[in-house]
Formats: structure tokens, C-alpha cells, sequence
């Protein structure tokens, strides 16, 4: 008789192991056992051998197993109890069988119960037992049989009520509960039911209100119409400890076969969520053998504790090769332009240092013939990548991204999520000026709105006082993308600065940054470094104020044309 068995020892990082050997039930003493073949290694865990148990008594027996290091030394001896089976006795046929009730009458003796075929197996024999005047209730009825050899099997039993009147049931009136402690028949929580002769598939809510948390036992019983009772029947039930609030998950993450630790493990995005047990995610299985593998998905949340680590198999039957790049989670795909989303993925191989992973958005067809970079992250192994959908975006239903690699240069698989993109509005902020304190202005056609849906905070936009107003605009698309454009209404104030040169038509001596117009008042201060000059062309202003001590000077010819009449003027 011949065994295989498997050879497990993994050693200590020092010495490679040199030798293994088995011995059974005696031992003959370190390196006179039977040794085992294997190349020296630091693991052997996955050696196997065959030894032949054909000199070994049937019954219990022990096998041993033990290795040396390169150094001499010698393991602890470990053992494995195992069972050789006696030679197995041809059985022989069934002859005769009998049954008896409570007593014996002895081997041979009993009433004989009819064979219709030979066989050495009869569990499925079916036969007739006489019941003379048994007295009213239980019994027992013991079954054996004899093989052609003339041994006597072992007496079976079953046990049974005999009834020799059959009144009709009362009918179960009552029914209570309790927990842990009884009160006494009646006293206890009363269940309302129906009067009937089975309650079997009734149902009841238990108060456990006043009942502290941790383990308790919950009895409950009926009575009939004759005020007889039923057994008092039971079941373990536990009373939580109140919880607070449990926060939203936050991060999950996903490994196969090997646990690299909370933390570490393939990065799957998500959106902030107390529940995620409808979440799906691809799962990247190249580069694993061929055989069965497991698959391990966990989550944690906003404190930071992480859920229980579920599983599930698989098996490969062709191994896929890498290195492989795919998309496993977003946490948006429905989005308007400079929104940002995290993409999590799934790299296999091996990348170098220096990496960067890229995630690329397609156009609105699903092209990536010219990819828009809208993330990236410098990496080496699988990670999660902050992305910025552009701010202008042609408005779409079939973007698509995928995970490119720069060293080595890997294309990743396109993600199956198609994302639904708008682009966003945008009306930059801008200043609108009047002339005169009082006057008011027409924001109504400051901007080209057409096609949005637009709000003005100002009571009327038609006739808008100074100040700061706003605009509010939204894309009529599905997504309903919005903007605010702020509005300032004032008067356009210029004083005469003189940091650049002295020429009136030089931006960058005045305060405001550009030259004076119809709409700007102008205050012409002392001590500039440069005298105002107006000398190349023409002036215009709304106003012109010369501050005392300060000089403003005219070259042939010119002059400054002032068409506003305000009262008062601005001051500087």
C-alpha cells in the first residue's frame, strides 16, 4: 500500500534545509529514518512523497516527519495520526429478519418479517407490524437481521405512541412570552391570537425596551381551552448596545489571494455613502496562475475603521499577460466642466521610478485619437488620480477615459463608463461705469445669454444703482451647469500717478490702469514724480480736478475735452 503525503516546513531566513526523514509509530533515532528527497531550500512547503504502508499493522498509526539545516540542527518532530483499514470481509447475503415490541423474546425468537429477495442490503424493505392489545402510549420496535453466515446484526430501535381513543383537540386559546425569568404560567406577556388547533406559523413582536443589552433567552408557551399547557419553548436572542451614528464610507479597496494590509491594497474610489452594497467594480486578473485565486473587497469610513475584510473565488483557466492597466472606479460621470472626479485603477508589471500614471478623457465621440490629460500622478503601483474635467467641454453623452504609464509606456484598457459631459458656463467678472452719482445701468444685455437659463440679483437689471451685482446662470442642459458672474457698477475715478513717463496717454500712470475716457473723472495729484503732459494728441475726460501743488501741462495745440456736468464730483 502506497501514500503520498505533502512535506511542509518553511524555515527561518538563515540556513537552507538539507534533509528531511519519516519514521512510523518507532523511532529509530536522528538520521535513520527513511529520508526524504528534495533540493536543499529555505521553503519546502510544497514537497511531496510516497511511503508504503503495506509492513503496518491495520489500525492506528503515527507518522513522523522532521528536517535538518545546512548546520546540523534538526527540527521539532511533527506527527500525523492516520487509520490503515482492517482487510475488508466480503459480506454475505441476508437471510432472515425479525422485529419484536418493548420485550425481547430472544435471537431467532421474534416475529419474522417476509424476505422477497436476496440481497446483502435490505434499507429499503417495507413491512407490516402487528399492533395486538398494545396498551395506550409509548413503545418501541426493534428491527435485526441475520447474514447467510449466521451473524446477527445489531438491534435497531424507533420508538412510537400508541392511542387507542382519538377525541378531537381542544383548541389553543392562549399564548404568552417572557424573557429570562418566568412569572408563572398565565402571568407572563400575553400574545394576542385567534382560537385555533395549530398556531404553528403565528408571528408576535417582543418589547425588549426595558430589557439591557447583551444576551438573553426568550421563552414563550400556549394553553388550550382545558387550561393545559404546552412545553415552554425557547431561543437565544441578543439586545445591542446603542450605537452612534455610523459615518459614511469613504475609501474601499480590493487585493486577490495576499493581504498586503489595511491601506495598501488596490484603491477603488468612492463617493462619500452609507451604503455601498449594490457597488460593482472590474476586477484586473492578469498576470495570476492558472487555478482557483481569491478575491478580497473592504471598505473603511469617515473614523477611519474599516469593515470586514468579504471574499469570494474564482478560478483562471488561461493566464492573461501584463503588464495591464484598468479602470475600476469613478466617482463621477455625469459632470459639467472644471468639476473635478477620482479615478482609482489597477496596474499590473512592473513600472520604474520615475512613473507617471496619466488618466486621458476622450473627445465626445469616445476618440482617443486626441487625448486630453484631465489627471496624473507620479507612481509605480496601482493608485487614485484627482481629475479635472477642462472648463470649456464640448457637451456630450460618450466621453470615455482611460490609465496610460510613461515608463514603461502602457496604454490602459478604456474604461466601460461613459461619461455624460456639459460644458460649463462662464461669464467673467467685469465693471460697468456711470458718470454721475445716481445715474443707474443696463446689465440686461452686458452679456450674450442666449441658450441659458439667467438670474440678476438686482431687482431691475434695466436700471441697476452702483454696487456689486450678480448673475446666475444656468446650462439648460440635464446636468443644469452653473455659474456667477459678479457685476461692479461705479464711477471711473483716474488719478494721475506719473510712475512711468509724463504722458497723459500712458496706462501706467494712472490709477485705474488704463487712460482717461468720457466716463473718467480725473485728479490730477501733487508731488507725481513725471508732470502730466498732454502733448502726443488729444485728451477726453468726465472731469478734470488739479490738486493743489500739482501742474498739468499742454503741448501746442492741445487740449482735454470734458463732457460730464456731475455735482458733486468724486473725491480722491
Amino acid at each position: 500500500m502506497i501514500c503520498c503525503w505533502c512535506l511542509a516546513f518553511v524555515a527561518a531566513s538563515q540556513p537552507n534545509i538539507t534533509r528531511a526523514e519519516y519514521f512510523f509509530n518507532t523511532d529509530p533515532g536522528f538520521g535513520n529514518a527513511t529520508s526524504i528527497a528534495f533540493a536543499p531550500s529555505a521553503i519546502i512547503s510544497n514537497q511531496s512523497f510516497q511511503t508504503d504502508l503495506s509492513l503496518l499493522p491495520s489500525g492506528l498509526n503515527t507518522l513522523y516527519l522532521r528536517t535538518m539545516d545546512a548546520n546540523g540542527k534538526w527540527s521539532v518532530t511533527n506527527r500525523l495520526f492516520f487509520l490503515k483499514a482492517f482487510a475488508p470481509i466480503a459480506l454475505s447475503e441476508i437471510n432472515k429478519a425479525e422485529y419484536f415490541i418493548d420485550n425481547d423474546p430472544g435471537i431467532g425468537n421474534a416475529t419474522d418479517i417476509p424476505i422477497p429477495f436476496s440481497s446483502n442490503n435490505i434499507t429499503d424493505l417495507i413491512f407490516p407490524v402487528n399492533l395486538p392489545s398494545l396498551s395506550e402510549g409509548v413503545h418501541f420496535l426493534f428491527v435485526r437481521s441475520r447474514s447467510a453466515n449466521g451473524s446477527w446484526s445489531v438491534s435497531n430501535y424507533l420508538s412510537f405512541v400508541r392511542l387507542n381513543t382519538y377525541a378531537l383537540l381542544p383548541k389553543i386559546t392562549r399564548m404568552e412570552y417572557f424573557v429570562d425569568t418566568d412569572p408563572g404560567f398565565g402571568s407572563a406577556i400575553s400574545v394576542p391570537i385567534s382560537p385555533a388547533n395549530e398556531i404553528a406559523n403565528s408571528t408576535f413582536q417582543i418589547d425588549l425596551s426595558n430589557v439591557p443589552a447583551g444576551l438573553h433567552v426568550l421563552h414563550f408557551r400556549s394553553a388550550d381551552s382545558l387550561g393545559k399547557w404546552s412545553i415552554t419553548n425557547r431561543c437565544i436572542v441578543v439586545k445591542s448596545s446603542p450605537t452612534a451614528s455610523a459615518g459614511n464610507l469613504v475609501k474601499a479597496e480590493t487585493f486577490i489571494d495576499n493581504d498586503p494590509g489595511f491601506g495598501n491594497a488596490v484603491p477603488i474610489s468612492l463617493n462619500a455613502s452609507k451604503n455601498i452594497g449594490d457597488f460593482a467594480y472590474p476586477l484586473n486578473i492578469t498576470g495570476l496562475s492558472p487555478g482557483k485565486h481569491r478575491m478580497y473587497v473592504r471598505s473603511m469610513d469617515e473614523n477611519g475603521k474599516w469593515s470586514v475584510t468579504g471574499r469570494d473565488s474564482f478560478d483562471i483557466s488561461t493566464p492573461a499577460s501584463v503588464p495591464y492597466i484598468n479602470v475600476n472606479s469613478i466617482t463621477g460621470k455625469n459632470l459639467c466642466g472644471s468639476k473635478v472626479f477620482s479615478l482609482s485603477f489597477h496596474a499590473t508589471g512592473n513600472y520604474d521610478a520615475g512613473n507617471t500614471f496619466s488618466a486621458q478623457l476622450s473627445d465626445a465621440t469616445g476618440s482617443f485619437a486626441s487625448p486630453i490629460i484631465v489627471g496624473n500622478i507620479n507612481a509605480n503601483k496601482s493608485s487614485t488620480i484627482e481629475c479635472t474635467i477642462p472648463l470649456h467641454i464640448q457637451t456630450g453623452t460618450n466621453y470615455r477615459v482611460r490609465v496610460v504609464s510613461s515608463n514603461p509606456a502602457v496604454v490602459g484598457v478604456t474604461a466601460d463608463s461613459i461619461f455624460v459631459l456639459n460644458d460649463q458656463p462662464r461669464f467673467d467678472d467685469t465693471t460697468v461705469y456711470i458718470v454721475c452719482q445716481g445715474e443707474t445701468a443696463d446689465l440686461t444685455n452686458l452679456y450674450n445669454t442666449s441658450g441659458y437659463a439667467i438670474a440678476w440679483s438686482a431687482s431691475n437689471p434695466a436700471a441697476a444703482p452702483a454696487g456689486v451685482h450678480q448673475l446666475f446662470t444656468t446650462n439648460n442642459a440635464t446636468l443644469g451647469c452653473k455659474d456667477t458672474a459678479n457685476v461692479a457698477i461705479q464711477q471711473d475715478v483716474g488719478i494721475w500717478q506719473g510712475t512711468q513717463s509724463t504722458s497723459w496717454h500712458n496706462a501706467s500712470n494712472w490709477s485705474n490702469g488704463h487712460v482717461p475716457t468720457i466716463k473718467t473723472h480725473v485728479i490730477i495729484a501733487s508731488g507725481t514724480p513725471n508732470i502730466c503732459t498732454v502733448n502726443a494728441q488729444d485728451g477726453e475726460a468726465a472731469s478734470v480736478q488739479v490738486k493743489p501743488g500739482a501742474t498739468i501741462q499742454f503741448g501746442s495745440g492741445r487740449k482735454v475735452s470734458v463732457v460730464a456736468r456731475c455735482n458733486p464730483l468724486p473725491n480722491n
